[in-house]
């Protein structure tokens, strides 16, 4: 008897640093992590992530800029996720819509912490496209614009992940056709160091 699949909610968080390194002419590095509504204590695995259709993921921006940098975020301006060498659009927008202005108090992110800082919480997309295409793997690219009330600074990414037809939500651990993920090599200063439970996606 076939099982029916739960679909599984995700926050994708998006970290920006005006400090952080230029990857381009254009834009900073962003960092970013995922999420699920299944277990929420931090892992780092490799890329790409598997995600299901008819799964949803709620994207939410963290100025993480270093304590005392200057300067940093007073206003979203705009984000924009598109695919590389596809034209199969895999959520329901790839605009999700932004308050201009932060979330109302300052909260702890689930990647980034432990300090609280502003935040700002867009719209859920839904993950869908054909089922016959599944498993789909998908480059995306994620371009953030954000304002420090004088400039604006663009923040940039290219997550890679996979997009499955539908199975059980306890195997959505990163695996890819080279096999199981491993633990990210190397380490960041934002990186929790030790062994971590499964449950949030997390790279740099």
């Amino acid at each position: 008897m076939a099982t029916t699949y739960t679909s599984v909610n995700y926050t994708w968080e998006l970290g920006v640093d005006w400090n952080s390194s230029q990857i381009d002419s254009f834009s900073n590095s962003l960092s970013h992590g995922l999420s699920n509504s299944l277990n929420t204590t931090p892992r780092q695995l490799a890329s790409p992530w598997l995600i299901n259709l008819t799964d949803t993921i709620t994207f939410v921006i963290f100025d993480v800029t270093s304590p005392g940098g200057i300067p940093s975020s007073t206003e979203f301006e705009t984000f924009v996720i598109s695919l590389q060498g596809r034209t199969i659009c895999p959520f329901t927008s790839l605009e999700p819509i932004f308050s201009s202005t932060p979330d109302g108090t300052p909260v702890i992110s689930k990647v980034f912490g432990p300090y609280a800082t502003k935040s700002w919480t867009g719209a859920t997309v839904t993950v869908n496209g054909p089922a016959s295409l599944a498993p789909m793997r998908l480059l995306l690219n994620f371009r953030v614009q954000m304002s420090n009330g004088v400039n604006s600074q663009a923040f940039g990414h290219d997550p890679e992940m996979v997009v499955g037809a539908g199975g059980s939500p306890s195997s959505l651990t990163g695996r890819s056709k080279r096999g199981p993920a491993e633990p990210a090599a190397g380490g960041t200063a934002r990186r929790r160091a030790g062994r971590e439970a499964p449950g949030l996606h997390r790279l740099r």
